[in-house]
């Protein structure tokens, strides 16, 4: 695995490789330089540096001889003018291009501590129980009887004739056992959003409104919001990254579409 992850930066690192320092080792027409190593190396520990600490310039340099090698065999045996081989290799620049275009751009964006806490505020780390029946997808027949099982045993529930746990207990098997439950420190991102949105909305100890999914019905209850650490800031800057960056790729290729709308020709 640890051999995996280095190759893969190792191959994704050789887009931007320049043979202009003192060469190592010549491929064919090709040649590995001192330049080469320290580029990866520096690519390494940027991606992972307790990965890098663990990986030598022999390793790094015998796995750029693997990929050289294979890529001369490729060329001179026609492997590259495979469609699959094409395909990969545009899948593999159109990655570079956005990396170079867009990601780039946000790779050290840092966010305000205001812009931080104001996230986490809508989006807190909670424990939450959860009552969840499922149905057959498509099944209007289903989806009713289960919505009205729900019903009655929410009614309960806010009635306190039976506690959440009860409820639990009581259907039994019925319930989706894998997502019915007590669940802590839970993200509010990493729910679905529907549940998320009702979430939001609760005081600790309120039960959600019946949420309706493609093949389930659930109810949550919000049992604790935890108050914002500043062991959330950098998770919260990178997942702000993450949908900043997602935005952004959105804008640029709008434009670029836009940029060359006479050469695309979409047909319905």
């Amino acid at each position: 695995m640890r051999r995996l992850l280095a190759l893969s930066v190792i191959a994704g690192t050789l887009w931007s490789c320049h043979a202009w320092s003192r060469s190592i080792v010549t491929i064919g027409q090709e040649t590995i330089t001192t330049d080469d190593i320290s580029k990866i190396k520096k690519q390494l520990k940027t991606n992972n540096s307790k990965l890098a600490s663990t990986i030598s310039d022999d390793e790094i340099l015998n796995q750029l001889i693997d990929i050289k090698t294979a890529i001369m065999d490729a060329k001179l045996t026609g492997i590259d003018q495979k469609q699959e081989a094409k395909d990969a290799m545009d899948a593999a620049l159109f990655n570079y291009y956005r990396a170079i275009k867009v990601d780039d751009q946000y790779k050290n964006k840092n966010f305000s501590k205001k812009e931080i806490i104001d996230y986490y505020n809508l989006n807190p780390i909670v424990k939450i129980q959860r009552l969840s029946l499922p149905y057959t997808r498509g099944n209007e027949k289903e989806s009713k009887q289960a919505f009205l099982k729900l019903s009655v045993i929410r009614s309960d529930i806010e009635a306190k004739k039976i506690t959440f746990d009860q409820a639990i207990e009581k259907l039994g098997h019925e319930t989706n056992s894998n997502i019915s439950g007590t669940f802590d420190m839970v993200s509010l991102p990493a729910l679905q959003e529907m549940e998320a949105r009702e979430l939001r909305s609760l005081e600790p100890q309120q039960t959600s409104a019946i949420v309706t999914g493609d093949d389930f019905v659930s109810i949550v209850r919000l049992i604790k919001r935890y108050p914002f650490s500043s062991e959330n800031s950098t998770p919260i800057n990178e997942r702000l990254k993450m949908e900043t960056v997602i935005k952004a790729r959105a804008d640029y290729f709008k434009t670029l579409r836009q940029k060359y709308t006479n050469s695309i020709n979409i047909q319905k």
